[in-house]
């Protein structure tokens, strides 16, 4: 019988611990409310967080705080880099800020959105061109298209999405542009260095992996989406706000104070805004 008793314990043990190695265990961070209200759109820099609210207020948020800044009205879109703040206006003109000083980047054909990627500035045109900006230079990338969003992908790609919800690719060396998607009803694509994701109109959510889209195991229609390139942030029919690790698709339920209605990613860093006007970082 002692023999019996001794030999149970190991057996206990290996068996937990298999448990302990086959269930990964991860830690999250808590949201953390940004003290900001009614977000639309927040980029980044690296060093400067800036927040775009939905009366075309921006404001600045560094290590000593948060502050309004004295731009013209009527912004709809934020995008930062080198220093500088980048805006697109209502009137589809796109202003450079930087140093406290404003300058009119281009006021000629309206700009229907702006991207920056690394040491660009990509500039879509509501006419469905491309041109990007570089230390001051000007350059037409794309001219025969008439695509409706963009986002950039990786570090030489640009996704774009035409009036169908059809998706491609360019890449900004080579300048060649390759179908990825062929099939219509794509509302919504985020990317980073290593992923792409698209959300389509019935609320399914699919990967790009090995040249095709894959979708993912996501239960209920999805809302929203955004990524930082290793995990999907993302809010369901239901709002709620969920992150998925986008190597071995798990998903955890992030808990937040209010009915998720936005979510952003900006320096690799996750928000949330809230139907109630909260915004909230995932620290």
């Amino acid at each position: 019988m002692t023999g019996v008793q001794t030999c149970a314990l190991p057996i206990f043990r290996l068996f937990f611990l298999s448990l302990i190695l086959i269930v990964p265990i991860s830690v999250h961070a808590a949201l953390v409310e940004q003290g900001v209200e009614n977000i639309v759109s927040v980029c980044s820099d690296g060093k400067t967080v800036y927040f775009l609210n939905e009366t075309g207020k921006v404001y600045s948020k560094t290590k000593t705080g948060i502050v309004a800044l004295d731009l013209p009205d009527q912004v709809v879109s934020v995008q930062a880099l080198e220093g500088s703040l980048f805006f697109l206006r209502t009137d589809g003109a796109v202003w450079q800020y930087l140093a406290g000083d404003l300058h009119l980047l281009d006021g000629h054909l309206p700009t229907r959105s702006i991207r920056a990627q690394g040491d660009r500035l990509f500039l879509l045109k509501e006419s469905g061109f491309v041109v990007s900006w570089k230390q001051g230079q000007f350059r037409n990338l794309v001219t025969d298209r008439q695509f409706r969003t963009m986002v950039p992908y990786g570090q030489s790609s640009l996704v774009f999405m035409d009036r169908w919800g059809r998706v491609f690719r360019y890449d900004t060396y080579s300048e060649y542009i390759a179908l990825l998607d062929s099939s219509p009803g794509t509302i919504q694509m985020v990317a980073g260095l290593d992923s792409l994701v698209v959300l389509k109109r019935d609320g399914s959510v699919y990967k790009y992996v090995d040249r095709e889209f894959h979708k993912l195991n996501i239960q209920r229609p999805v809302r929203e989406i955004a990524t930082d390139g290793k995990s999907l942030y993302f809010i369901d029919i239901d709002r709620k706000f969920w992150e998925m690790d986008l190597v071995t698709d798990m998903l955890h339920n992030v808990q937040v104070q209010g009915h998720p209605d936005r979510v952003f990613v900006a320096a690799k860093k996750a928000y949330v805004s809230t139907m109630e006007g909260q915004v909230y970082g995932l620290e």
